[in-house]
């Protein structure tokens, strides 16, 4: 039992690791996950954020190839795509792009105060609920 679970994680992981991820706020959380995305192998294709320079430095950072996003555009070219705004922005957010978004895409955010009720009936929505404390020093991996 326990090597079909392992088997099974590993054909996961390799199916999403072709998938492109996308950043939409790029704050402690965002940097954070956007940096550990990419040391395990992910492809992180950009980052928004709504402070254009704080998005520029994390995308440099980062050394992605396209340095500045528009949440419109990420929705348009990512798989998956991780909202680490504020919670109270992350509906707005969602609103914004729903209509841009790839229509197998998943949209993540990590609030644990938002309900699932806010969102669409049947809406692609992964909530995420990291127990830590981020700091700027963890982008750093």
């Amino acid at each position: 039992m326990t090597g079909g679970y392992f088997l099974l994680n590993w054909i996961v992981i390799k199916k999403i690791r072709v998938k492109r991820f996308g950043l939409i706020g790029a704050g402690r959380v965002g940097s954070f996950f956007a940096a550990l995305l990419l040391k395990k192998g992910f492809k992180v294709l950009g980052v928004s954020d709504i402070k254009r320079n704080r998005a520029r430095e994390l995308s440099r950072f980062l050394k992605l190839k396209k340095i500045d996003w528009q949440n419109e555009e990420l929705a348009k070219e990512c798989d998956i795509l991780f909202c680490a705004t504020p919670d109270d922005a992350i509906l707005d957010v969602y609103k914004e792009i729903r209509p841009h978004l790839k229509p197998e895409a998943i949209f993540c955010h990590f609030s644990g105060s938002l309900s699932a009720k806010e969102f669409p009936k049947n809406a692609p929505i992964l909530s995420l609920h990291p127990i830590y404390t981020f700091t700027w020093n963890d982008k750093k991996g």
